[in-house]
């Protein structure tokens, strides 16, 4: 599982690894709540989501007036990936 989710961090960048990694850490996650857990400016976050969602690493759900950021990667049973091929 920390394995199948490290390889897929070697290819993101610093930020998108720190979003990535947060939204693990607390999946439901509203954008608001991970901009103060990361630090990042509310328009530098906003983009990196984009640039992850267009990648199907997380997935973006509107909840009221924010947004709730989920993995779309499935750490638990990777032999189920490759039944769809």
């Amino acid at each position: 599982k920390e394995e199948k989710f490290n390889l897929i961090l070697m290819g993101l960048n610093e930020d998108e690894k720190k979003i990535l990694t947060a939204v693990k850490d607390q999946d439901g996650i509203t954008q608001h709540t991970l901009g103060i857990r990361t630090n990042l400016h509310k328009s530098k976050l906003s983009i990196i989501v984009g640039i992850l969602e267009e990648k199907s690493l997380i997935k973006k759900e509107k909840k009221g007036k924010t947004n709730q950021l989920f993995l779309r990667i499935n750490l638990d049973n990777p032999s189920n990936q490759n039944k769809l091929l």
